[in-house]
């Protein structure tokens, strides 16, 4: 198992890194990634507004992930 914890103590674009992180793991070790926010509305627009774009605007990890946004 591999772990990524990332405190701060403002915005600074650490979101984007994680991302492109969970991304580039997921892919290249088929594996299940969890990535949490503190609220469930938080969640919401953190998947429909940085996630889903993400993945919906590139084939690659789009055809790659398994349940991707359809």
């Amino acid at each position: 198992m591999q772990s990524i914890c990332i405190q701060q103590c403002s915005q600074a674009r650490i979101s984007t890194y994680a991302i492109y992180r969970i991304l580039h793991f997921a892919i290249t070790h088929s594996a299940t990634v969890v990535f949490t926010e503190p609220t469930w509305d938080q969640a919401q627009k953190f998947s429909s507004s940085r996630l889903r774009p993400l993945v919906e605007g590139h084939p690659y990890p789009k055809e790659r992930l398994s349940g991707a946004p359809s």
